[in-house]
């Protein structure tokens, strides 16, 4: 029998357009939906080019302009649904940023300087012909699982755009590396995993659990330690209040 995790299925590549017929960058995302409207999280530093703690532009100075989604179709001649290419703009006509992101994406002094809240939500209009209803649903409060140190995750995305079965993203394993609940902002955690550019915006799982989503990957340390940074879903579930902007579900 054939079957794909919900967590493959929600889980899309993407590339990043600047101007020019090929694209800038590859990464991931996580299609949401919550209270019948669809977005896609993925990170800070693709939509904007820009580093996410100095903000500087990349050394190209690209500024992304376009994300193309690889969203899911129904095919009758692919045995796991197909492909459907959408573009995303980033900006609206009037040239303001689409996307969701906190008001302060900096985090306390009590934190590492070297980090910034790297997480942005895009909600959706190009979606004609794609299925959308295999995202990730966001129709209560994620309530996290406590996972202790040393404990196996998987981040799931397309390192270098590589695919596991066709079309569909790759889980590559970790470690949770840093206590969760003692960072004391409460945004993030540590993984020890050897992680890939095009996995930027993937989701990270904790298997067997009764909510198995713990946040989004946005890239590594400095200094090529091979520890990844993982922001909480509590940051995804602020950022759909913003969008909404009212509380939701507590």
């Amino acid at each position: 029998m054939f079957r794909i995790d919900p967590f493959s299925t929600a889980t899309l590549r993407i590339e990043v357009f600047a101007g020019g017929a090929e694209p800038w960058s590859t990464g991931t995302g996580l299609l949401i939906i919550c209270q019948g409207r669809v977005f896609l999280a993925t990170n800070w530093h693709l939509v904007t080019g820009r580093h996410p703690v100095t903000e500087e532009l990349n050394n190209a100075g690209a500024v992304p302009q376009i994300l193309r989604i690889w969203h899911r179709a129904v095919d009758n001649a692919s045995l796991h649904l197909g492909v459907h290419t959408m573009n995303e703009p980033l900006f609206t006509p009037a040239n303001h940023p689409r996307w969701h992101e906190l008001p302060n994406r900096r985090l306390s002094d009590q934190e590492d300087a070297r980090l910034s809240i790297d997480v942005v939500l895009l909600p959706l209009e190009q979606t004609t012909g794609c299925v959308t209803n295999l995202g990730f649903y966001w129709d209560s409060f994620n309530f996290e699982p406590y996972v202790e140190p040393g404990s196996e995750v998987s981040v799931v995305g397309y390192p270098r755009g590589f695919m596991g079965v066709k079309n569909y993203p790759i889980w590559k394993s970790g470690h949770i590396a840093s206590d969760i609940h003692g960072h004391p902002d409460q945004k993030h955690f540590l993984i020890d995993a050897t992680t890939r550019e095009g996995m930027s915006g993937s989701p990270v799982v904790a298997r067997n659990r009764i909510s198995p989503f713990m946040g989004i990957y946005s890239g590594r340390l400095p200094d090529d330690v091979e520890i990844g940074i993982v922001w909480r879903s509590i940051v995804i579930h602020e950022l759909l209040e913003q969008a909404f902007g009212q509380r939701l579900f507590r």
